[in-house]
């Protein structure tokens, strides 16, 4: 006999899947995928693991239907050989459920995927569930597709078994014991979360008493201390204009003595301008007579220069005349001195 731990799925989840039905046309709806860890108990009371998957639609309860897959740790090696597996039993669950995980995201169409606006690269790929419940065998398939622009890949074919009566009602019970026992938990959550609810506005209220006694406080202190720094301000804008006053009294005899000096000073330095202005004028006045006079003086040194220069050039000359007498007068002492000689011998 087989038994499922339902309170901890492997997978629970829905899955958009394609279903086939004969006569039927295509559709895609979200189906329940769940996924069962199990125990298998053989005929000499020894155990082994059983994984069990069931397919099923919760939302339309009058086309309701049940398709269940189960496989033994030994019956996985049958398995494995002809779906042509890389993995082994305890490693089945997780890549099968990263398989749902891709059906899970957004499908990528395939016209998308070949346009030509498409990037060049990779085209992406997109994965989709099939659910056939009558193929060409007459078998039950669920299947992993991937589909790209070129061709689908089945990644992975499990036969189905579609649930009779005892089936569904046997799937049913369980579902029906899973449900009550998260009632249950449901329930005693709600209680517990009830009692801390009541326990929470308890100490909120309480909270809510002090708040307003805090608030109470607080306004009475606000308007203690409101009305001390109405006093402390009137008495802070009263200091504040008598020292006002007494620095603008101060201020105003201090710029009246400041006047009276500045005009004393302003009449001393007019009678000095004045006194100025007179030595200027008179200095003016000299200054014109000694310039008329450096005028004369300079027209004078100038007639002087000129009458220097000339005798000068004439005394040059006379120099010259001299150095001449000079020289014809040693001729004519040694002419005489040659004559006396002579005189003498003869």
């Amino acid at each position: 006999m087989d038994e499922f731990d339902r309170e901890g799925p492997l997978f629970d989840g829905k899955v958009r899947v394609l279903v086939q039905q004969p006569e039927r046309d295509e559709r895609h709806t979200l189906l329940t995928v769940r996924m069962l860890n199990g125990q298998r108990t053989l005929n000499s009371n020894q155990k082994e693991r059983v994984l069990r998957i069931e397919v099923t639609d919760d939302e339309e309860l009058e086309t309701f239907f049940l398709y269940v897959w189960s496989v033994s740790e030994e019956e996985f090696h049958d398995l494995k050989h002809q779906q042509r597996l890389l993995v082994d039993f305890p490693k089945f669950a997780a890549n099968f459920m990263d398989l749902l995980t891709c059906c899970l995201a957004k499908p990528t169409l395939l016209h998308e995927s070949s346009s030509s606006h498409r990037p060049e690269g990779q085209a992406p790929l997109s994965y989709l569930a099939v659910l056939n419940t009558h193929d060409a065998a007459g078998y039950s398939t669920f299947s992993i597709v991937e589909t790209n622009a070129f061709k689908r890949l089945t990644h992975l074919s499990l036969q189905f078994t579609p649930g009779d009566d005892a089936e569904v009602k046997l799937y049913l019970a369980a579902r029906l014991r899973q449900t009550t026992h998260e009632k249950r938990r449901l329930q005693d959550d709600l209680m517990a979360t009830t009692a801390d609810l009541d326990a929470t506005k308890e100490s909120e209220a309480a909270l809510q008493t002090q708040v307003d006694r805090a608030m109470q406080q607080h306004a009475e202190q606000l308007g203690s201390a409101k009305m001390a720094a109405s006093d402390a301000m009137t008495a802070q804008k009263e200091a504040a204009l008598q020292t006002l006053h007494d620095t603008e009294r101060m201020y105003t005899t201090k710029l009246e003595n400041l006047r009276l000096s500045s005009k004393e000073e302003i009449e001393q330095l007019q009678h000095k301008l004045a006194e100025t202005e007179s030595a200027l004028q008179l200095l003016q006045k000299t200054k014109y007579q000694h310039e008329t006079n450096i005028a004369t003086l300079e027209r004078h040194v100038a007639a002087l220069e000129d009458t220097n220069r000339l005798n000068s050039v004439e005394l040059q000359s006379l120099k010259s005349q001299n150095k001449a007498l000079d020289q014809d007068v040693f001729t004519k002492v040694r002419r005489m001195d040659v004559l006396l000689v002579y005189c003498a011998f003869e």
